[in-house]
């Protein structure tokens, strides 16, 4: 695990890019502290570096990694979880290899071999830079979910970084806030890709590679990997619970590869439950890790349910004893760890935080939602197209976009202090990628969430959570070989019309392996006490970021938000119906408040307050 960096200016001096990509790397030393590397080419104006975690040939996997000719550069950021059958492969095209055990290696002998038709073959995450030194082209790749990030500009000179903090480290170009971003935050939470919060930088798209030829500067960016359903009629749900539970089992094992210890963030749910019994039932050593909150509602605490799973298999187990304080006094270590603006979930920091601290790598079940029941997004769209073929892009917004985001373009007109723009409002974007889906609905609003917030926020957010804390986290569910079978399962054995039960066929196939307890629990997601908060403990803390004085230092929010929305929620009874107008514009409360504390850590360069 890495982090990458890597710049062509043909403007500037050699000495002075690897000034720069030296100054860049060493920015994002938290991705990878064990090693480092800088890679200079001698014909063309380009650099590209990495910062290393070790965790697959410890010693051998030393990058930027060379060609024997030194024709070939590489450097990577993630693992190649397949990389020992690639090995056999590589092998028996008379291939030699120097090195014993390394998954960098295998991936650039994959890539002189294969070039961009080597990704396809990959199985795992990853974001690299490939050099030709000959062609002077760089080969620039994302994994098809989107776990690891790759950030990049194309303005004069071409650039690229694992972190958009990184980038700003070596961007020539001046820094101004991207207005359409704004807006999709503050209906999201999150910033869909491929824009930034800033104008001229994007986020690479998972399953997406750039070629870029230095000669004549020129910049293609291409899709390699679509998500897909393609349904097979003759699976039943008693074959597709059997060929789950086998592929779980095979996945989980293909990404237990590592040279160090495996820890595992178990909350007391199905997904992360079955990872960590999957590996007890496996013998495979792992520690879980829990947090639970003090004076929060005990109907949150999953820690019992969690201490059960770990017993079971006579698991280590540290459950996080987390005060409420302590998370609010570290909202500036946390903000300042999120790069963008995001309005979601915050525990799971805490969570890697202490993993990081005897750990290298851990596992989450993320994935499992999105093959599975998708949250039940798509009940209601489901109802309307079974009496109307021809649903709208209205019926869309009202039955999708409205229910499961935080504001349409009208709501968020109240709030900008710029016009909004007309082209691609965030709904119509969401309604795009849904519409052009194929399969049904189910299918439809599956895809949704893999296009969006599944690489966008939770895939997002979990690598920058966690490599702040140097903690490489993987997600064996989105392994090739299962989820290639999940996009197979006709939509109404996969997912069930029941909202009690959404992930009915996940649940049968791991069963076995869980305590009775946990088969029985309602699902529940953990919803951050925002209102409690912002009347409470945070309550200074919004008058001042959302002071007229604060808000005018961004000039994106409209000066009067605090008199119009804040004052009558803040005075709105916290047991109120949650029909009350002002209960809807919690959420949008909160996002301002976080979009606030993001421009003052990140634009103003000044520590988050808490107490004042």
């Amino acid at each position: 695990m890495c982090g990458i960096v890597g710049l062509f200016d043909p403007y500037l001096s050699k000495e002075k890019i690897i000034e720069k990509i030296k100054i860049a790397n060493q920015s994002q030393f938290h991705r990878g502290p064990d090693d480092s590397g800088i890679f200079n080419s001698e014909n063309a104006n380009f650099s590209h570096a990495m910062t290393r975690l070790s965790i697959i040939g410890i010693d051998e996997g030393k990058q930027p990694f060379l060609s024997e000719d030194g024709r070939y550069s590489l450097v990577f950021n993630g693992e190649i979880i397949n990389y020992p059958e690639l090995k056999k492969h590589l092998i028996s095209k008379g291939i030699k290899l120097k090195t014993k055990n390394s998954d960098t290696e295998v991936l650039l002998k994959l890539l002189i071999l294969y070039k961009e038709n080597a990704l396809e073959k990959l199985n795992g995450m990853f974001a690299f830079s490939f050099y030709d030194k000959k062609t002077k082209k760089i080969l620039i790749a994302r994994d098809r979910f989107g776990i690891k990030p790759l950030y990049f500009f194309n303005n004069n000179s071409f650039g690229f970084a694992s972190e958009l903090n990184t980038l700003l480290k070596i961007y020539q170009g001046s820094i101004n806030i991207n207005k359409q971003a704004v807006s999709d935050y503050l209906s999201l939470m999150y910033i869909m890709s491929p824009e930034t919060i800033y104008e001229n930088i994007y986020k690479l798209k998972h399953g997406h590679f750039i070629i870029y030829d230095i000669s004549d500067k020129k910049l293609i960016i291409r899709q390699w990997h679509k998500h897909k359903f393609c349904k097979n009629e003759e699976i039943t749900f008693e074959t597709a619970k059997k060929e789950i539970r086998d592929k779980a089992i095979d996945s989980i094992k293909r990404w237990s590869i590592s040279d160090v210890p495996i820890s595992n963030s178990l909350s007391g749910g199905l997904d992360s439950s079955s990872i960590s019994s999957i590996l007890g039932h496996n013998n495979i050593d792992v520690k879980n890790f829990t947090v639970g909150f003090e004076n929060l509602d005990s109907s949150f605490d999953e820690t019992k349910l969690a201490k059960l799973v770990a017993s079971k298999y006579l698991q280590k187990h540290e459950c996080i004893n987390l005060k409420e304080e302590y998370l609010l006094n570290n909202f500036d270590n946390i903000i300042n760890d999120t790069h963008e603006p995001y309005g979601g979930g915050l525990p799971s920091w805490f969570v890697y935080e202490e993993m990081s601290k005897a750990y290298k790598v851990g596992f989450v079940g993320t994935g499992v939602d999105e093959f599975f029941g998708n949250y039940g997004n798509w009940h209601n769209l489901e109802k309307l197209f079974s009496t109307n073929e021809n649903t709208s892009f209205e019926n869309f917004n009202k039955n999708y976009f409205e229910t499961r985001c935080y504001g349409n373009i009208n709501e968020k007109a109240k709030i900008v202090n710029f016009k909004l723009p007309k082209t691609e409002p965030t709904e119509n974007k969401l309604y795009e990628i849904f519409k052009s889906a194929e399969g049904d609905i189910r299918d439809k609003s599956a895809i949704l969430s893999l296009e969006t917030q599944l690489p966008d926020e939770f895939l997002s957010i979990c690598d920058l959570f966690s490599m702040s804390h140097s903690l490489e986290i993987r997600p064996p569910y989105l392994d090739n070989d299962l989820t290639k079978y999940l996009f197979t399962i006709p939509s109404n054995i996969r997912t069930s019309s029941n909202k009690s039960k959404l992930k009915k066929l996940f649940k049968e196939s791991v069963k076995e392996f869980l305590p009775q307890e946990l088969l029985n629990k309602k699902k529940r997601g953990f919803i951050l006490p925002t209102e409690r908060w912002l009347k409470g403990k945070l309550n200074k803390m919004l008058k001042h970021y959302l002071s007229k004085d604060k808000i005018k230092e961004s000039g994106l929010i409209k000066p009067d938000i605090y008199e119009k929305f804040i004052i009558p929620f803040l005075n709105r009874n916290i047991f109120a119906s949650k029909l009350d107008r002002y209960h809807r514009y919690q959420t949008q409360i909160w996002g301002v408040l976080m979009f606030q504390l993001w421009f003052e850590k990140h634009i103003n360069k000044k520590n988050i307050r808490v107490n004042f």
